[in-house]
């Protein structure tokens, strides 16, 4: 069974501990599980065979429960013990009593994140006078990078040869979401328009510890179409680009 639950397989190692009875090892699998459906299926089998009452405690039982409770909340473990009334009346009254508290418990937790959301809130949104632009920030990275902007005074292709690149290309520009000043908002799971690939892309970056980088580097246009920037190399939006192309088309045609 320990197998079993090195290599993920819960649903597995919870079949084992229901087929050998050992109460520990079942309780030790769903304690840790957060498949509602595992939850489900595993009191199911508990509830249906009279024999799990002799080797799952009540008290063992109400762990399971307060377990539940915390894994799935409060209103969908309760959702699932209604559903087994035979457990359910065993569990009487403290049964009910452990939902109840984890109910006030998860009251009290939104109350705190909520308070903590707007203090943070607030904070951020006074200190937005004095947050740095995205295109001035670009222009600044641009500066330490490339050096100072050509002088007026010197050969512009001579400079060119000295300094490399080309201080006349325009910055790539930068849209802000009228919300917050943090930026474009986009789907975690959106893909790129280009690419098709998604959004957020990783790769491993140490082979022992199988750790992974979160490449993020991503370019948003005003029309809200997102693409990796490797795929965005034109500095326009393809997609909009090529509607375009295919209005003038069917104009041209007519």
């Amino acid at each position: 069974m320990q197998v079993y639950r090195a290599q993920g397989m819960e649903a597995a190692a919870a079949n084992v501990a229901l087929v050998t009875r050992d109460a520990p090892a079942l309780a030790e699998v769903l304690i840790s599980s957060r498949s509602l459906a595992l939850w489900r299926a595993a009191l199911a089998h508990v509830a249906a065979e009279p024999e799990w009452s002799l080797v799952l405690p009540k008290e063992v039982a109400l762990a399971l429960v307060a377990a539940l409770a915390r894994v799935v909340g409060s209103l969908e473990g309760l959702e699932v013990l209604e559903q087994l009334p035979d457990l359910a009346k065993s569990l009487q009254p403290d049964g009910y009593a452990v939902f109840t508290s984890e109910a006030e418990r998860e009251v009290a937790s939104a109350v705190r994140v909520n308070t903590i959301l707007d203090a943070l809130d607030a904070y951020l949104w006074a200190q937005k006078p004095s947050a740095l632009p995205p295109q001035i920030r670009r222009l600044a990275d641009h500066e330490y990078a490339n050096g100072a902007a050509v002088d007026g005074a010197a050969d512009p292709d001579a400079t060119r040869i000295i300094r490399g690149p080309d201080h006349n290309t325009p910055l790539r520009q930068f849209v802000e979401d009228p919300n917050s000043h943090w930026g474009v908002a986009f789907e975690l799971d959106a893909r790129c328009m280009l690419c098709m690939l998604p959004l957020r892309v990783r790769e491993p970056t140490d082979a022992d510890s199988g750790s992974t980088a979160l490449l993020a580097a991503v370019t948003a246009f005003p029309c809200g179409h997102v693409f990796h920037e490797a795929c965005a190399v034109d500095g326009g939006c393809g997609v909009c680009f090529g509607s375009s192309l295919a209005s003038l088309a069917s104009l041209a045609a007519q």
